[in-house]
């Protein structure tokens, strides 16, 4: 077992590098690794390794690269108690010229009290410099297998949690450090959330300045909802709750602000009988923009949590795709591709599972390019896509060709993107580059040997065409020719790049 790391330029991912390996690291679907960037450009990555013969035994281990991850060096644990206990849920973050650590500690949990209760798990900190400075207890009780997510602001560090009450409530808490030491905890929001045993479902935090959102899963009163709220302190207070999904979504949240006053909330959303990675916009104010759905998921352990991550206008999100093996999956998009504050009318639109009806989210697959590359629906997402089925062998799939470059041609800077699916014999590959070359071929072609894609999208007749919108929600479909000047196309397609 290894921990790995891919550094994205200019050029595309780099191979996968590994910053440590061996049989006793600690593999969990929610208590995952993490890698930052320190001031100096240095980086600095944490993971989880065994220490007993515990189920949930392990620690903390911390590394430093100087040379942008060719070689890491050990720095040790930011704990120094040496029991078998759990510790994780860490977050990283820079502080100065160093990187702070957050994480849950259950040292406590070794021992019990007069009247046999365990202790409880704690949150706790340490600055890393050149190695870990000594920790410092924040809280005494909380909730022992919830993430904790921490944001450096200009006022300081601020930590958000999920706290846990003698009386089982499990809310959102945040800790803030100040001139004269740590904060006391502050409760994010009183939802008075009741539950004896552990949600799994750890808040996030993003800041911009001194301006920050709190987004966390919440059940109470039986409801499953995302909520969010925004502080204009550096999380001394945060304002009333704002709820961006309650149809009882799995959660597993995260955040970015691309500006302020606004954030970028992703997380697990229901669909029908499972799930799709789902962002929304969401003002300070309380407005919200559309969902954009990204892609279909399981909502079971295997397909973890979701990730974000902002550089300038662009969007990362990085998630798990539950195969066999399983795969780390990576979508960039631009800010803008997620709908604006405006964009939720009344009676907008919602997204559900695909049940090849227009307005139904597009299956997710992967697909052979002509080069090499595997490639997924949900990467185009962002965009609008018109999804032609082909074979060479297909003489009106072949006629319709020269329509399809045109529509690509002509729309692609307008975000449209033609993808032809070949149902071409693998032993045909060679037929499928010929007619691409003769035909000039401009668009991408991907290859569904297996007919998986053409199996999920009911294909029965070739050719077959889809239009989804920028969300991936189907606005058009055809089993037949597209002939050129098709109206009933062109009139799909300035409502797909409208919505």
């Amino acid at each position: 077992m290894s921990v790995r790391f891919a550094r994205l330029s200019a050029a595309g991912w780099s191979e996968a590098r590994t910053i440590a390996s061996g049989g006793d690291l600690f593999a969990n679907w929610a208590d995952f690794p993490s890698l930052i960037e320190e001031a100096d450009g240095d980086l600095v990555a944490h993971w989880l390794r065994k220490n007993g013969e515990g189920a949930y035994a392990y620690d903390v281990e911390i590394a430093r690269s100087r040379d942008g991850g060719v070689t890491w060096d050990p720095l040790g644990t930011p704990h120094d108690d040496g029991t078998p206990t759990e510790h994780g849920f860490v977050s990283l973050i820079p502080e100065g010229a160093e990187t702070r650590a957050f994480w849950l500690d259950g040292r406590k949990t070794h021992s019990r009290d007069a009247e046999g209760h365990e202790g409880a798990m704690t949150l706790r900190t340490a600055l890393i410099g050149e190695r870990p400075g000594p920790g410092t207890l924040l809280d005494e009780r909380v909730c022992d297998c919830c993430q904790t997510s921490a944001q450096a602001t200009p006022r300081g560090p601020v930590v958000v949690y999920r706290d846990r009450t003698k009386e089982e409530i499990r809310d959102i808490a945040a800790i803030r450090k100040t001139g004269s030491g740590w904060s006391d905890p502050s409760i994010v929001h009183d939802d008075g959330w009741e539950v004896a045993g552990c949600p799994v479902n750890g808040p996030a935090l993003a800041a911009r300045g001194n301006e920050m959102v709190a987004v966390w899963h919440t059940v109470e009163g039986g409801r499953a909802r995302v909520l969010a709220s925004f502080s204009k302190d550096g999380g001394a207070t945060f304002g009333e709750t704002i709820e961006t999904d309650g149809d009882e979504p799995p959660g597993r949240v995260d955040a970015v602000m691309p500006a302020r006053g606004e954030a970028i909330v992703s997380w697990m959303a229901r669909s029908g009988e499972g799930a799709v990675i789902r962002l929304r916009r969401v003002g300070a104010g309380g407005d919200l923009g559309a969902p954009l759905d990204l892609a279909e998921t399981e909502p079971g352990r295997s397909s973890g949590f979701p990730r974000l991550a902002l550089a300038g206008r662009v969007l990362f999100v990085a998630w798990t795709q539950p195969l066999e093996p399983s795969r780390v999956r990576t979508m960039i998009l631009s800010t803008d591709a997620v709908p604006s504050l405006e964009s939720a009318p009344a009676g907008a639109l919602e997204a559900r599972g695909w049940d090849r009806e227009t307005g139904s989210l597009a299956p997710d697959f992967t697909g052979a390019a002509l080069d090499g590359r595997e490639i997924s629906f949900s990467d185009f997402r962002g965009e609008a896509v018109l999804v032609n089925f082909w074979a060479t062998w297909c003489a009106p799939c072949r006629e319709e060709i020269p329509v399809l470059a045109a529509i690509d041609g002509a729309r692609h800077d307008d975000s449209l993107r033609v993808v032809g699916v070949s149902l071409d014999s693998p032993e045909s590959r060679d037929r499928v580059l010929e007619v691409v070359e003769e035909a000039k071929i401009p668009y991408m072609i991907l290859l569904d040997a297996e007919g998986q894609a053409a199996g999920r999208f009911g294909v029965t007749v070739l050719p077959a065409s889809f239009l989804f919108d920028r969300r991936g929600l189907l606005v058009w479909k055809r089993a037949g020719l597209i002939r050129k000047n098709d109206a009933e196309l062109e009139a799909a397609i300035e409502e797909a790049l409208r919505r």
